[in-house]
């Protein structure tokens, strides 16, 4: 729905008397200016200075900027769709970046894995040698604990031979 060419004069009319009267009288018969006062109210383009007189508002001082408020109501309309296009822009940008983070933790994981993997293939030679060393360590232990049991039982034979030829110089004493 388009405005009405003499409710468009009309309200640019009702501007410029605003602004070079400094007020605007809002007595009118015609269908057009009552079309156009009320219009400017809704835009919020007046303001009540004392009874049916009005003065302007910021957004009318725009209007007139901006060349009428033809080109004021179509800047508007471009600033709404370059928001929400920049809104749309954004959430697909983000939607995106999203996506190539999960794609490059995935890369990230295999090509870890495969490296792994890939350590685990080439040196076989070392993991074996480790797992002989590890065995002759653990033999190692083995043989000394062994030999350490041995030292003990003969340690306690020896103690108990001792205590026996103490008791007995004991009873030849007495």
């Amino acid at each position: 729905m388009t405005l009405d060419k003499n409710v468009v004069v009309e309200i640019d009319k009702i501007l410029t008397d605003g602004f070079d009267d400094k007020h605007i009288q809002t007595h009118s018969t015609k269908k057009d200016v009552r079309k156009a006062l009320l219009i400017c109210k809704a835009l919020d383009f007046l303001s009540v200075k004392s009874g049916n007189l009005y003065e302007l508002k910021e957004n009318a001082i725009l209007a007139i900027q901006d060349g009428g408020i033809e080109k004021y109501l179509e800047n508007i309309r471009l600033d709404k769709d370059l928001e929400k296009t920049i809104k749309d822009l954004t959430k697909k940008s983000l939607k995106n970046q999203i996506w190539y983070n999960i794609m490059y933790v995935t890369v990230g994981g295999i090509i870890g894995g495969l490296i792994g993997l890939l350590t685990l293939l080439v040196s076989p030679n070392n993991t074996e040698k480790l797992i002989q060393e590890l065995h002759k360590m653990a033999k190692q232990k083995a043989d000394n604990d062994d030999n350490f049991q041995t030292d003990i039982q003969q340690m306690r034979l020896e103690i108990t031979s001792l205590e026996k030829q103490v008791d007995s110089l004991k009873t030849a004493s007495e």
